[in-house]
């Protein structure tokens, strides 16, 4: 399956839903001076989805010398970032964020008004994990976003932070519990809506915590 990504500074935003160990993927880097309008090259590895775990030295500065670009949880290779960046000066670590879902345990986490809401006025969930949708076109969760970057880079020591579930597969029938209403058009969101509004989201948290 191939995977595409737009990056800009190190947020990227992640438009398939799946990804597969390990990939060759596409990205676009400002100010790149290659043949394809600023398109390179990478050996990308997608380590979160191996969840939360420990690497050895030995092993983390392996996969370093293997992959240009790696997605983790903040604490997998916190205490090995010196040693990767000298094996492979190339190397960009991302933290890995949920865009637009809390957690399933993050029901009354946040405001009640930062829900998304179904035409009931009902939550909803996803149906595999039972994380809850937010809105996040708007400003509390755009700015808890930005919060929870500039953490996961400080904690982490990675270059930052790389936002999953910004493409459309929340809107395929059966991922999430009901679909969402789009608060301003009383309708389920079209997919150029979503796409709109996950950019905004990507932006935003790019623009708090660049360079």
């Amino acid at each position: 399956m191939r995977a595409r990504f737009a990056a800009t500074s190190c947020v990227v935003a992640v438009v398939a839903s799946t990804v597969l160990f390990p990939a060759t993927v596409a990205v676009a880097w400002p100010n790149a001076s290659t043949a394809e309008g600023g398109a390179i090259r990478v050996s990308w590895a997608p380590e979160n989805e191996a969840g939360n775990h420990t690497v050895s030295r030995t092993e983390a500065v392996a996969e370093a010398k293997r992959f240009d670009v790696i997605v983790a949880l903040r604490s997998t290779y916190r205490s090995h970032v010196g040693a990767m960046k000298a094996a492979n000066p190339d190397l960009v670590l991302l933290a890995y964020m949920n865009g637009t879902f809390a957690q399933r345990s993050q029901g009354k986490a946040y405001p009640a008004r930062w829900y998304m809401r179904n035409r009931w006025g009902k939550k909803i969930r996803s149906t595999g994990y039972g994380n809850y949708l937010m809105k996040f076109h708007r400003a509390g969760w755009i700015n808890d976003r930005k919060a929870a970057c500039a953490r996961a880079i400080s904690y982490s020591g990675y270059d930052g932070c790389m936002l999953d579930m910004l493409g459309t597969a929340p809107l395929d029938p059966g991922y999430l519990t009901s679909l969402p209403i789009h608060p301003r058009t009383g309708k389920v969101w079209t997919r150029a809506q979503w796409l709109d509004g996950t950019s905004m989201l990507a932006g935003s948290v790019k623009r708090a915590v660049a360079p």
